[in-house]
């Protein structure tokens, strides 16, 4: 039954038509606290550690805990604005409309929902007593009054005067400066999607980003905005809620480019609210909330000033720097989502499930161990790669043949994974597929795993990010600095190869020995960490019942004192292993 039910793992929460209980199947890596606090924050993570997951099962706390933590959630999916991140124009009237029509309608529709689930007539009794009728009235109103503010047609009506205005005026200036032999570039109904001018650029080009915005603000204005976020307000007020908190998901599907607009849009909506927060869920590296206009002026939210991290979940799931925490977050998440389709494992706790996988599934602890490793901290490839021995094995299982998974089985399921799954999300980028084969090479023949990148090349090689995405690569400390022997700091940033692809070496090659040095090699490495971690990981043996929670790591994990002396294999790493050659 544990085989049926492990092979049938859905892997991405949205797909799981059948899992309406996203909060049970969650895995607390962030604590909802820190999600409900009034600030506007980022989450950081790339595909499958839990996004997605994160933000729908805190809607659905939301949903079962609005009496006592009174927050309204509003959950957006970014992919549903359509905005291709290949995208590199756009009509004024896309923009605006396409804003108003997936953004703020969207809003204005989940409150309604929620409102009708979840604020009923009986709650409100409980808040306000007597007024409660008058409360919901208000609530139906405000929504009402929303829904006539955000008439489409009529948005459409007046976005196609403002362009004909627009036009006319840019006509009238091309004209001036004809008549006086100058040359004007004159704007025209699209606007090209690249913004951001750095503190070098020349008048031109300032003049340009500033008269972008300009087009866009004359756009927002065919809307009374104010009159948005007061009727928000009012919703909020009239419920009895704290505040609104906009869950926004997939915010890098958005184009790389359109992303300050959209931001600066948001901004001026419903980011001077103190009832109105967000909270993003986005990949590292392909984010960009904020762009300078006309230096120091700019746009969106600015990071640090009007938004902030709240977690980085590559970090937080780093099994180089913490094994044990993420095997139990792993084997967590498997025992929680079969939970749901086993409910007698219930009355087992999460460490005797985990004894019973290591002696009756797998043929060893080792053997289990070696799937976790495999997976890198990342929970889809995780569930995937336990999927598909449990698969396998009963397969075997039908034909007679032993059906416990050996650690030679998961050595073969992880680079077949690697082989089949992975490895072809990369071969649209041929550069970066390129880069990889010489990276993988070079670290290797030096009998490593790890290998590093000068940080502002690492921020700046669209490869080494691609590669990263894909997760071919891992960061595994974004900012170590070396004291070089001309006493000159040199900035490095450390990733290490993906565990999957050196098991090609294991099984093209028998290379068992090789593969463990390489992986024995980055031990070292954990004493370029602090060990000041607030709060860790549990292991099942100190909270070994269902529901307990797993506790945040706080902050990212960074270099506080290093005493280089220490450190004997660094310099290898940095003579033998860095790639900025190949940059």
């Amino acid at each position: 039954m544990l085989l049926d039910s492990v092979q049938q793992l859905k892997f991405r929460v949205e797909k799981q038509q059948d899992l309406v209980d996203n909060l049970h199947s969650f895995v607390q890596v962030i604590d909802f606290s820190a999600v409900s606090t009034p600030n506007t924050q980022i989450i950081f993570g790339r595909n499958g550690v839990g996004k997605t997951h994160l933000l729908k099962a805190y809607y659905q706390f939301c949903e079962e805990n609005f009496e006592k933590n009174k927050i309204l959630p509003v959950y957006i999916d970014f992919k549903a604005l359509q905005f291709d991140p290949a995208l590199r124009t756009i009509s004024i009237e896309d923009l605006i409309l396409r804003f108003y029509k997936h953004f703020v309608r969207a809003i204005i529709e989940h409150l309604g929902a929620f409102a009708d689930e979840v604020i009923t007539v009986t709650v409100l009794q409980r808040f306000f007593g007597g007024e409660s009728k008058d409360r919901k009235q208000q609530i139906e109103s405000s929504i009402n009054n929303l829904d006539s503010l955000l008439n489409l047609e009529q948005i459409e009506e007046y976005l196609k005067g403002y362009v004909k205005t627009f036009e006319r005026a840019n006509e009238d200036t091309s004209k001036m400066a004809s008549h006086a032999g100058l040359s004007t570039e004159i704007s025209s109904k699209r606007i090209d999607a690249q913004i951001g001018v750095g503190v070098g650029a020349s008048t031109e080009e300032v003049e340009k980003e500033k008269e972008k915005i300009e087009i866009v603000y004359g756009g927002l204005a065919v809307i009374d905005y104010d009159s948005i976020r007061a009727e928000l307000e009012t919703i909020i007020e009239s419920c009895g809620a704290n505040a609104v908190i906009l869950l926004i998901d997939e915010w890098s599907a958005v184009s790389l480019n359109l992303q300050p607009l959209l931001a600066e849009m948001i901004r001026k909506t419903v980011g001077v609210s103190n009832k109105i927060f967000l909270k993003i869920v986005a990949l590292k590296y392909f984010t960009r909330t904020s762009a300078l206009i006309d230096p120091p002026q700019r746009i969106g939210f600015q990071m640090g000033v009007d938004i902030t991290e709240l977690a980085d979940l590559d970090n937080l799931l780093n099994y180089d720097i913490d094994k044990q925490g993420v095997k139990d977050f792993l084997t967590f998440v498997a025992y929680k989502h079969l939970c749901l389709s086993i409910s007698e494992l219930e009355k087992h706790t999460a460490r005797e499930f985990e004894d019973y996988l290591c002696k009756e599934v797998f043929e060893s602890r080792d053997a289990y161990f070696e799937l976790v490793r495999s997976s890198e901290g990342n929970p889809r490839d995780f569930l995937t790669m336990l999927s598909s021995c449990c698969r396998n094995a009963k397969a075997e299982a039908i034909t007679g043949e032993a059906t416990k998974i050996s650690l030679e089985k998961v050595v073969k399921a992880a680079s077949a994974y690697f082989i089949n799954a992975k490895a072809p999300e990369i071969n649209s980028n041929a550069d970066a597929e390129i880069l990889f084969r010489k990276i993988f090479k070079c670290v290797t023949s030096h009998s490593q795993k790890l290998f590093l990148v000068s940080t502002d090349k690492a921020l700046t090689d669209n490869r080494i990010k691609e590669l990263w995405h894909f997760r071919f690569i891992h960061l595994v400390n974004p900012s170590y600095e070396h004291l070089g022997e001309d006493h000159v700091p040199h900035e490095y940033s450390v990733y290490s190869i993906d565990y999957g692809k050196l098991l090609s070496l294991k099984v093209s090659q028998a290379g068992e020995t090789w593969v463990n040095k390489m992986v024995s090699s980055v031990n070292w490495l954990v004493k370029l960490f602090s060990p000041s971690i607030g709060g860790v990981l549990p292991s099942f043996a100190e909270d070994p019942k269902f529901g307990g929670k797993l506790k945040q790591i706080v902050g990212q994990a960074l270099v506080n004192e290093v005493e280089i002396g220490e450190l004997k294999d660094i310099q290898h790493l940095i003579d033998n292993c860095c790639i900025d050659s190949m940059l």
